[in-house]
């Protein structure tokens, strides 16, 4: 099976409407996924009431934080690697919890932009499969769709006013999402 995705542009408003959407219609929880030096990971069952929710902890999409997205009560399932000076690191991802899809909220950067969030399903797990509709379409269901990307409502009146729809804030603009065919 291959991969799916959704990518889309949404402002603190928009995420957080698609955030009480879903989590109104199940019980899901969150971790976050990365490379972390201790295994306390936190179990979150909501997104939506998180301060900063909304707001990209980083200028580009890949440097901010991702979520694993599961149902409540599965464990998450994590790797341990050893370092050379004897320490451990421990790794979460979708390639040790296949029954999660991955969750980047991107959000707003600075008064500037927005950056691209995602949500994807890279397994044929069951329930992996059942929790990522229920991404997509609230995030259809909020947005436009432009040249393949889901815009919310927000953000693109952010985007009329000036904003940057964009991957990375430091790349040059010729990369962004632009509405405007004529641009």
């Amino acid at each position: 099976m291959g991969s799916k995705r959704v990518f889309f542009f949404f402002a603190k408003n928009d995420l957080l409407s698609m955030l009480r959407l879903v989590e109104s219609a199940s019980d899901f929880q969150y971790f976050r996924a990365g490379v972390f030096p201790t295994r306390d990971f936190i179990a979150l069952t909501a997104l939506s009431t998180l301060e900063g929710t909304g707001v990209s902890n980083a200028p580009s999409s890949v440097l901010g934080d991702h979520w694993l997205v599961g149902k409540r009560g599965t464990a998450i399932h994590y790797e341990q690697k050893a370092l050379r000076n004897g320490n451990a690191i421990f790794v979460v991802n979708t390639g040790n919890n296949l029954g999660a899809v991955a969750l980047s909220l991107g959000g707003e950067w600075t008064g500037e932009a927005i950056i691209r969030g995602e949500v994807s399903l890279t397994s044929d797990n069951e329930v992996a499969s059942d929790i990522f509709p229920l991404f997509s379409k609230s995030v259809r269901s909020l947005s436009q769709r432009f040249r393949g990307m889901y815009v919310g409502h927000d953000a693109f009146a952010r985007s009329r006013a000036g904003w940057r729809l964009t991957d990375d804030v430091r790349s040059p603009m010729g990369y962004d999402l632009r509405l405007d065919p004529s641009v």
